[in-house]
């Protein structure tokens, strides 16, 4: 019966309600048009609506549409010039920064090499190149220009995108061989061992002389730089050195990708790649972590937010771990599994006096170098007045120099939170800052990493005692 009124009858569509009204004078007997409700509408997704600045790698392309993913967005970016130092063609795993419209519209293309030189040693075991001093990682990166593992050989001249590990060791997302004659040398990186007198600093393992910039007063300890130059050995005569200074407006829209160098005690702040900070609030999202104590270093995240030129960071919206990346968090003392991290942040509490000398801060006889960017909490105290004052440390280890992120009075409460190196004091007693565990919960052997909790067993003494594995 009902096929065939189907059949027989013409059938209207009307807004969300199922009508049967009769035509033959409401007796049952007339003929009848059955109305059926409206099927879903077809709904046209909105544009994707873009950050203003997106940072990361390129890990889908099509160079004959245009289209392409970077740091998890998709961008299309037919007709715009690519600026770079070589060939003009984008490839899958270059690291780009992109500036957008903020709407759906990518505006400019600069490709992040860096750094570009000779390669000077080739590992098949650990499948690792090293150039000017940095050992690079090539698992899972991409080749171009012809270049492969393979025939890398000492002489090669390599342009390299990735992020940095630590001072000394890139995780390589993208490698070619530079086809052009090449001049001059590129290399970015955190300064390390400022020498004013001689006009000398370390980037990684290379001396670079800098005597020829014009401004040699904003070299300092800490700073983000890319060094253009002639490198002769471990040696590098800079020509041209571009220091990082951000200058977003503030609230600028921002897409960071990378890995995390550094997470503050508080899990109010971290760092990516070295030379960006990004700021966690109680309103920030996670994705694929439980919160911000699941963060660790090395870990590879995606991270969306604003800008907040009060604090020179980004203000975090969302937070993001990438799974496929084969980071699984370090499984304890002796750091993490997949790869291999050099773990080079350090955090402590003692005693701090203030050396105007080397305008460093000592704490049981080790020396820390403020930055910057370090986030001073002294309760509003400079500080160059530190006298005795019981405080926290927390930064990285670059070039054997302890970078300085984070400084805040302590109180003692019982406990200490040691992150570090085991090393030996000139008594032959193992410890790590000075600190000595009096039932051997501290491991022995040296140059091992620890990131533990003890109990501090006096407010001034150093030693330690029940340290565990810090979850």
């Amino acid at each position: 019966m009902f096929k065939q009124l189907l059949h027989n009858k013409k059938v209207l569509i009307l807004p969300l309600v199922l009508v049967i009204a009769g035509c033959g004078g409401g007796d049952g007997s007339g003929d009848d048009d059955v109305y059926f409700p409206p099927q879903p509408p077809t709904i046209t997704p909105m544009p994707q609506v873009l950050p203003k600045i997106i940072n990361g790698e390129l890990t889908r392309y099509d160079q004959n549409s245009g289209d392409g993913v970077v740091a998890g967005y998709s961008v299309s970016l037919a007709g715009i010039s690519l600026s770079r130092s070589s060939a003009p063609e984008l490839q899958v795993g270059m690291v780009l920064k992109l500036t957008t419209d903020g709407n759906n519209k990518v505006l400019s293309v600069v490709y992040d090499d860096i750094i570009r030189a000779p390669v000077t040693a080739v590992d098949r075991e650990k499948k690792s190149l090293t150039v000017a001093g940095m050992t690079i990682l090539t698992e899972n990166a991409r080749w171009g220009n012809g270049l492969t593992f393979d025939t890398a050989i000492s002489g090669t001249l390599v342009e390299v995108s990735g992020f940095l590990i630590d001072s000394t060791t890139i995780q390589a997302t993208y490698i070619e061989q530079e086809i052009h004659e090449l001049e001059l040398a590129e290399i970015e990186g955190v300064v390390t061992g400022v020498d004013s007198v001689a006009k000398t600093f370390k980037l990684g393992s290379i001396i670079v002389d800098y005597s020829k910039f014009y401004a040699p007063d904003m070299i300092v300890n800490g700073l983000w730089v890319e060094v253009t130059g002639i490198i002769n050995g471990m040696a590098m005569t800079a020509e041209m050195i571009d220091i990082d200074n951000p200058d977003y407006d503030d609230m600028t829209t921002m897409e960071l990708e990378g890995r995390v160098s550094w997470i503050s005690t508080n899990l109010d702040r971290l760092q990516l790649n070295h030379n960006r900070f990004v700021t966690l609030t109680a309103n920030t999202r996670f994705r694929n972590l439980a919160n911000a104590a699941a963060i660790k270093t090395g870990m590879l995240l995606e991270i969306d937010g604003t800008w907040d030129s009060a604090t020179n960071s980004l203000a975090a919206q969302r937070v993001e771990l990438d799974n496929d990346d084969g980071y699984f968090g370090p499984t304890g003392p002796s750091g993490p599994t997949g790869p291999t991290f050099a773990r080079p942040e350090f955090n402590l509490e003692g005693k701090a006096f203030y050396d105007s000398t080397t305008d460093t801060i000592e704490v049981n006889g080790f020396s820390f170098t403020p930055t910057l960017m370090m986030e001073n909490e002294l309760y509003n105290m400079p500080y160059q007045n530190l006298n005795g004052d019981r405080v926290s440390l927390s930064g990285l280890t670059q070039n054997s120099q302890n970078l300085l992120l984070e400084i805040e009075h302590e109180n003692y409460d019982g406990t200490i939170e040691l992150k570090g190196k085991v090393t030996q004091s000139e008594a032959g007693q193992k410890n790590v800052w000075g600190y000595t565990a009096t039932d051997g919960s501290l491991p022995q052997e040296l140059g091992t990493y620890v990131d533990v909790e003890c109990h501090l067993d006096t407010p001034t003494g150093l030693t330690v005692s029940g340290c565990h594995y810090d979850d």
